[in-house]
């Protein structure tokens, strides 16, 4: 989130000064100084404005840590809590990590890992077109690349073409107008 340097002066000194540190709200009350709601105030301070905030990058250990963290406390209907983990890494680990970090973190790892893994963690259709391809070159070093058409293309598909409601019908050539931006 982009946020105006005034405001993000005004959340510093607010968040660092004694008044900030003992305020029951200190997000709702920076909304009123500033214009953003109190969540986003919230996430700002969280994830970019902290000074205690860790920005190394997150040891394999702590990658694992989060791994492990949520596959034990999501939910039934798969909700995490990132601020909870935040607050057990910080715990654990004695070093404040962005709820972003560690989302991207979690999600990274996601879409690394294969839904479906068959032989070397590949997935079905994945081993299909390999499978396909090795027939294919075990076809040309066999016959020449005489045959290469005949052997892939059975692999291929080939949409149909559509039919059009006016087969006569040709749209007119798009008309580019040029005005002055000044």
């Amino acid at each position: 989130m982009k946020i105006v340097p005034e405001a993000r002066n005004t959340i510093m000194r607010f968040m660092i000064s004694k008044e900030g540190r003992n305020h029951k709200k200190p997000y709702s009350e920076l909304s009123k100084k500033t214009g953003y709601s109190s969540k986003q105030i919230y996430h700002i301070w969280n994830d970019q404005l902290n000074p205690t905030l860790d920005r190394n990058p997150l040891s394999s250990e702590e990658k694992e840590y989060i791994n492990q963290w949520v596959e034990v406390n999501k939910t039934e209907n798969n909700k995490i809590h990132w601020m909870n983990c935040q607050k057990d890494m910080k715990r654990d680990f004695q070093k404040l990590r962005s709820t972003n970090i560690i989302k991207n973190a979690w999600y990274a790892k996601q879409k690394r890992k294969p839904d479906e893994e068959g032989e070397n963690g590949t997935s079905p259709s994945t081993q299909d077109t390999i499978s396909t391809f090795n027939n294919d070159i075990r076809t040309i070093t066999q016959t020449g690349p005489t045959n290469v058409l005949t052997s892939t293309a059975t692999h291929h598909y080939i949409p149909p073409t559509l039919p059009t409601i006016e087969p006569s019908f040709q749209p007119d050539p798009p008309k580019f107008i040029m005005k002055p931006i000044f």
